[in-house]
């Protein structure tokens, strides 16, 4: 029985998309078309896609009709038909699913249905040889006469529980929006006239309001023609505008496709973390805090250790240089004065012998002394 009414279905959808001359139904059966309609796929977009921009020209704008490779770019074009949707009336803002195929078989075949009897409708209006035989109304043929009275009488109803209908039969008239209307009567508590009407103006006054005013937009005028005289106001490029718009538009397409592609993200993968309950802290914190600045303080002291330690070691090998650097510096002076003492000694030896032999005397005692010391 199921497959019977499936059957039935699919081929009643085979039979309005052959009236709307669709292309992707020519020489295909029933369960083809049962395939193409409730199972997600690149040809369920594309058919979605031409559907659309057969119900009006300026759709196929919002849609692109190539094949991508890239996951958010096919999500972006279901943000795209799942928008002209709901604006039809087809589906709420958040079902994505009708859009992908992968919903309960019962919102598909609602929403295939009215899809397609929309199309239908428009197509008998625009085409002159269906309007002469087109009836009142269209009947679905996938389901009965009975069950479409139901259905519009429980639309009737719901339309009539709404609490602003009675606003349609309403006998009392504002000609004023409401933000002046909310503005008029705040003046009117502040002046103690609250549920009075007030006055009307004196036409005198308002005489005199208006030459005022006829009188500044003169002169405003005035100012405008003298500028305009003394400075010259150079024509915009044509192809310049035209490029820079273009430019815009792009930019701002792609800024919109980023965002519909955050959006459903957003939605898909990072909502339902969003929903859940948040953790519950224990009282550790403090204690945790306290042992994290006691660590803290004892890195400080390490460090602070460690640099006197280098300070240390610095000082001692300063101080060992410098002690080597002092005793070779007494030996080289030691070895000087030695050395000049001895040079001393010599001239003097020297002195003495000159003495010696010039005066005769034998002196070999002392000769053999000098020697000794020389050497």
């Amino acid at each position: 029985m199921a497959g019977s009414s499936k059957d039935v279905l699919a081929s009643s959808f085979k039979k309005r998309l052959q009236d709307l001359d669709c292309p992707y139904v020519d020489g295909v059966d029933e369960s083809w078309i049962s395939e193409l309609l409730f199972h997600p796929g690149e040809a369920r977009i594309r058919l979605l896609q031409w559907l659309f921009s057969r119900f009006d020209s300026k759709l196929a704008e919002m849609l692109d009709n190539q094949y991508v490779l890239s996951e958010t770019q096919v999500d972006s074009r279901l943000q795209c038909l799942l928008q002209i949707s709901t604006m039809m009336g087809l589906c709420k803002a958040d079902e994505i699913d009708l859009m992908r195929g992968t919903s309960s078989s019962s919102k598909l075949i609602a929403f295939w249905d009215q899809l397609l009897d929309i199309l239908c409708i428009v197509d008998t209006a625009d085409n002159p040889q269906k309007r002469s035989l087109a009836s009142p109304g269209i009947i679905s043929e996938s389901m009965t006469v009975e069950e479409q009275m139901d259905h519009d009488c429980q639309y009737i109803s719901t339309l009539a529980a709404q609490r602003d209908l009675k606003d349609f039969f309403s006998t009392k008239l504002y000609l004023l929006p409401p933000d002046l209307l909310r503005m008029i009567e705040n003046s009117l508590k502040e002046q103690g006239l609250e549920g009075h009407r007030p006055k009307p103006p004196d036409r005198s006054k308002l005489d005199e309001e208006i030459s005022k005013l006829t009188k500044d937009v003169q002169a405003s005028e005035a100012q405008l023609g003298a500028i305009k005289k003394q400075h010259d106001f150079p024509q915009s490029d044509q192809k310049a505008v035209t490029k820079v718009t273009q430019t815009l538009k792009l930019v701002l397409s792609e800024l919109a496709q980023l965002v519909t592609s955050f959006s459903y993200c957003f939605e898909s993968e990072m909502r339902q973390w969003c929903n859940k309950t948040p953790p519950r802290l224990t009282d550790l914190g403090p204690a945790v805090k306290r042992v994290y600045s006691l660590l803290q303080q004892f890195t400080t002291l390490l460090d602070s250790l460690r640099s006197i330690q280098t300070s240390y070691i610095g000082v001692c090998d300063t101080g060992q240089h410098s002690k080597g650097d002092t005793e070779t510096k007494r030996i080289e002076n030691l070895m000087s004065v030695s050395q000049a003492a001895l040079d001393s000694f010599q001239e003097c030896v020297g002195i003495m012998n000159e003495s010696l032999q010039r005066c005769g005397e034998d002196w070999d005692a002392s000769t053999t002394l000098g020697a000794t010391f020389l050497r």
